[in-house]
């Protein structure tokens, strides 16, 4: 039935439960196991508020190492459990809502 199970993670206790959930069908279902984090954008500002690029920069490479390792273990819980998995973690802001129409057109009444 499925073939790719796609398990957005925080690494929070509720992500872990729902690892778990997917581990169990990725298993019944010997399906592939895609585990994907986002890592956010961070603003870093002085004391007066000026924005510091060089020190997000340092912020943000930081985190995603921490997520990587996190990942890895994920990844290694998932293969340990002979589930074919893959972990992704991307870095960047999310994309913001568009206001307008969504298919390019405007709305009718």
């Amino acid at each position: 039935m499925f073939q790719t199970i796609l398990l957005g993670t925080d690494f929070s206790p509720g992500s872990r439960r729902a690892l778990r959930l997917a581990l169990a069908l990725a298993c019944k279902e010997k399906a592939r196991l895609l585990i994907v984090h986002a890592v956010p954008s961070f603003a870093v500002a002085d004391v007066e508020g000026r924005l510091v690029p060089r020190i997000r920069n340092q912020v943000e490479a930081a985190a995603h190492r921490n997520a990587e390792r996190r990942m890895a273990t994920l990844v290694r819980r998932a293969r340990k459990s002979r589930v074919r998995a893959e972990g992704i973690v991307l870095t960047g802001e999310a994309p913001r809502p568009s206001t307008g129409p969504r298919n390019g057109t405007e709305p009718t009444s």
